[in-house]
Formats: C-alpha cells, structure tokens, sequence
C-alpha cells in the first residue's frame, strides 16, 4: 500500500526476536534486571548491546548478572537532567556502570572524549565509529511532488525555504536559528521549516516552556511543522537545512541533508561531521551566535546557484565514501565479533 514498514516490522522481517519489557520506561530497581538476566541465560546470548541513553546501564548490568559481555553505543554526548544533586548522582552512577562495559562505541570524538575523561573510561575500550546512513534506499522526487510539498506548506516558488530538523529542546538551538533570522536582510524572502516537537521524556516540562518561547517571538516565516514522516522529500525540497545545535554526538539529520546534496549550514561543534571543510562540502558557523548564523545564510543567498550546486554534491560525495550504513554497520558487526572471540568477560 505504500506505507513504510515500522522499525519494528523491519527487525521481525530480520529474524530478530522482539521481547516487550514495559519496565524500562522507568528502569528503577533490580527486578527487570533480574527478568532480562534470565532471558540472556535461557537463550544462549553472547552478549547484551545496550543502545539509548536509557538503557545503556541496564544492558551493563545484565550482561554483568548474566555473565557475558557488553557492549554500549555513546551517540550523544552526555547532559544528566533533574533538580541538584540529581544530576551528579545520575552522572556518578552511570560512570561507574560505564567503567565496567567491555566495548563503547562513540559517534564522535566529543563523545569518546567525555567517556574517558569524565568517567575514567580507558581509552582502549572506547571505539570511534560515526554514524551512518541508507544510501541505497532514496527516494527520488519530481519537481511537481516538491513544489507541492512547499506550497501545502505556504512556501511560495520565490521564498527560499529552509529546513530545520529536531526535537524541540534547547540543544537543539531553535532559538539560536530565531534569533539569526532577524538578523538577516529584510529584502529576503524566506521561510524556516521547523520539523519536530516535544519529546516525552525526563525533560518534557523544560523543552515545552522553551517551545512557548519559541512561538512567541517567531514571526510569520517561521513554520513549526511539528513531528512528520516525510522528512527526507521536506530535505530535498529545502534550499538549505540549517543546523543550530549546541552539543550533539553525530547529526543523522546532518548526513542526511548532505546526502541529498541539500546545501547545509551547521555550527563547528560535534554536529560536525570528520572529513567536513567549511566552504567545500558546506558552511561552518560558530555554535549558539545568532550573528554568525545569520552572516552564513546570507552568504548562502548570495552564492552563485552553480557554486551553491556544487557544493552540495560535494557534501553527497563525502557522505557516500565515510557515512554508508553498510560499511558502518559491517564494521560493527566485526569489532564486536572480534571483541566476543578475544576479550574476558568484564566481571
């Protein structure tokens, strides 16, 4: 019918077996740890991967109970929430669940860097491998299809549109992207697309009082498009994506918009993908300075569209040779196979 399998679907389709354990909404406690230790044991598991934030420490400690090793993927770098001391103590909790996983596999250098240096990681168990993407399976869309796509979202042919995509959070740094757009020539014509909203998690009280600011000093060019499916056709529809984060691990959003040859502007933090030349494969700003946003987007305008096209297929290109999830993803598959046939078992 045209719909997109859920991750869910995709993984069933794979022969992976899905066990639902509601309990780590909330992962307090011994019992779940002691429920999912049992099924490490009764079905053979070699090893317990734990991959969000979430369930990192809980996947430590049942390959701990359970005897066998783990393994932890850092995709972000590391921001505990809560009134004090909460956050120390979550910190200190997690560091000394980390200091026992056997393997760490860190998006980014930032997120390698905190792994060692805030929580006594050694280094040797801490491997940098990026995130990746499916190059494989774009989509292809007609100039209709995407002019359609603008005007259902009050985009004229004349306005430039730019894209921005995320949760709604103060990382994220829409307020940072707000703030440039005053500052750019009023004889512009421009919308910013705003693609996300409020996740339901530990910080949903903060992230929404920091989205009533932000429709209260958005102007009429601003467009919150709130969570959509379709994120990747509003990608190639867009004149530009614009990444405003403060901290990240690896941008998929960033990649993504690279790959589709989608001319991007994102700040010299950890947004930044390694192999990434500002002014080559895209433009560098620096990060939360609404000035230097506003002065890249701006340049951007003003680019010659030749100039403008060919670095956007430059972005594709370095995307292509560092960034396919299928290289990645072998990759992974062989660290973590070398890991089980060489490393004890940490207790």
């Amino acid at each position: 019918n045209g719909e997109r399998a859920s991750l869910l679907d995709l993984m069933r389709d794979a022969g992976v077996e899905l066990v639902s354990t509601p309990a780590l909404e909330r992962p307090l406690g011994n019992a779940f740890v002691r429920e999912l230790s049992d099924i490490v044991s009764s079905s053979k598991i070699d090893c317990v991967i734990g991959n969000n934030a979430r369930d990192r420490a809980v996947a430590i400690n049942v390959a701990s109970r359970s005897g066998v090793p783990s393994v932890v993927c850092g995709h972000n770098q590391h921001v505990f929430q809560g009134l004090w001391p909460l956050p120390a103590m979550k910190k200190r909790y997690y560091g000394a669940a980390v200091r026992r996983c056997n393997l760490i596999v860190c998006s980014s250098e930032q997120v390698r860097g905190e792994y060692i240096d805030w929580f006594g990681v050694d280094g040797k168990r801490c491997i940098l491998m990026p995130h990746g993407i499916n190059l494989g399976e774009q989509m292809q869309y007609s100039t209709q299809e995407l002019r359609d796509l603008r005007c259902s979202l009050g985009i004229g042919d004349q306005d430039w549109m730019f894209s921005n995509i995320g949760r709604i959070a103060p990382q994220k740094g829409q307020d940072t992207l707000l703030s440039a757009l005053k500052r750019l020539p009023t004889t512009l014509s421009c919308k910013v697309v705003l693609v996300g909203a409020v996740a339901q998690d530990a910080s949903q009280a903060e992230c929404a009082r920091f989205e009533r600011k932000l429709h209260a000093v958005a102007g009429n060019n601003v467009i919150f498009a709130g969570w959509r499916d379709d994120y990747d056709k509003i990608l190639a529809a867009s004149d530009a994506y614009v990444h405003s984060a403060r901290w990240e691990g690896l941008p998929l959003t960033v990649l993504s918009s690279l790959a589709r040859s989608t001319p991007t502007i994102l700040p010299d933090n950890s947004s930044r993908p390694p192999g990434f030349e500002d002014q080559v494969h895209g433009l560098l700003v620096r990060p939360d300075a609404p000035a230097s946003l506003a002065e890249a987007i701006t340049a951007l305008v003003q680019m010659d569209p030749e100039e403008r096209s060919e670095m956007g297929r430059r972005g594709r290109s370095l995307v292509r040779k560092r960034y396919d999830m299928g290289q990645i993803g072998q990759r992974f598959v062989d660290i973590v196979a070398g890991m089980l046939d060489e490393s004890p078992i940490t207790p």
